[in-house]
């Protein structure tokens, strides 16, 4: 297996923090799966043209039995989300406007992940895709323009699928604190309508888990203290604070983990009800083995 070659002179320098996220995702990626670039970079006999290599079994790296739906998998956050979904040990279904977008990225449909073609503002793609699946992620974010279809009407349409698609034991919503779209936020309309979305899944009957993001950057996750937190009264604050992507991906993964019991870190499948946090980034440079017991943390914060 090839490494990714490392980026010639002639390309424009990374700020530090994207080099950073860049040598994290590298180590990361080329211990996994799959045959896209997000696992592999390219390979030295892709780069030569070289096809005398047997290929391997397409199909035996997604594990058995029901998957995790990720809508938005092909966003940056969403990226770090199907990764540690698969590296937990559960197969992820995406769904996907593009099917050759995500393909680009984790390889060919059903080698690390299932692709279904779709949208999140159409209910019946949603409901197709969620069709055998035992929990939901949503990660998609609407841009300008879109913010009512995407952000509120999208999230409708997976709260109310989830409610009704048998085997979905819960739906766990990407969103963001107040105070980190700025302008947008105060008259194009984004934060009203994630809330709005937000609201429609808190009346869902589907089990919810909402991971509200502060401001997301590109330092690697793992480094510094992920503080876990219900929201303030109101809208909360916190946007002018960052959070890791990848931190924000684990802490969204965590909340579906914990209950499945899976992986190492399973969490010996902890029950809790549904949640509201917030994810920001301390200062604290954590210690080696410091981590979360991301069980507690749901249970402890969990809705009353």
């Amino acid at each position: 297996m090839a490494s990714t070659p490392p980026p010639s002179d002639e390309k424009p320098k990374k700020a530090d923090g994207m080099v950073k996220a860049g040598a994290a995702l590298d180590d990361f990626i080329n211990k996994k799966y799959g045959r896209g670039y997000i696992f592999y970079g390219e390979k030295a006999r892709d780069a030569e043209g070289d096809e005398s290599v047997e290929e391997e079994d397409l199909g035996r790296r997604i594990p058995d039995g029901p998957p995790v739906l990720v809508i938005g998998a092909s966003s940056p956050v969403g990226t770090w989300i199907t990764l540690k979904l698969r590296t937990a040990g559960l197969p992820v279904r995406v769904l996907a406007r593009s099917v050759k977008a995500v393909e680009e990225i984790f390889g060919p449909a059903g080698t690390n992940v299932t692709v279904v073609s779709g949208d999140v503002t159409s209910s019946e793609s949603v409901q197709d895709a969620l069709a055998g699946c035992r929990a939901v992620v949503v990660a998609v974010s609407g841009g300008f323009g879109s913010y009512t279809a995407v952000d509120t009407a999208g999230v409708a349409n997976v709260a109310a699928a989830a409610a009704t698609t048998p085997g979905v034991s819960r739906a766990v919503l990407l969103s963001r604190v107040s105070g980190v779209d700025g302008l947008l936020e105060r008259f194009g309309g984004k934060q009203a309508a994630v809330r709005a979305g937000e609201g429609h899944l808190r009346d869902s009957a589907v089990p919810w888990t909402i991971v509200r993001a502060g401001r997301l950057t590109d330092e690697p996750g793992g480094r510094l203290r992920v503080e876990v937190t219900a929201p303030a009264e109101g809208e909360g604050g916190g946007g002018a604070r960052g959070v890791s992507r990848m931190d924000v991906a684990e802490a969204v993964v965590q909340a579906l983990v914990v209950e499945q019991g899976v992986g190492e870190d399973g969490g010996g499948g902890k029950r809790y009800g549904n949640a509201l946090v917030e994810v920001i980034n301390g200062t604290e440079v954590l210690a080696e083995g410091d981590e979360l017991d991301w069980g507690t943390v749901y249970q402890q914060l969990e809705q009353q």
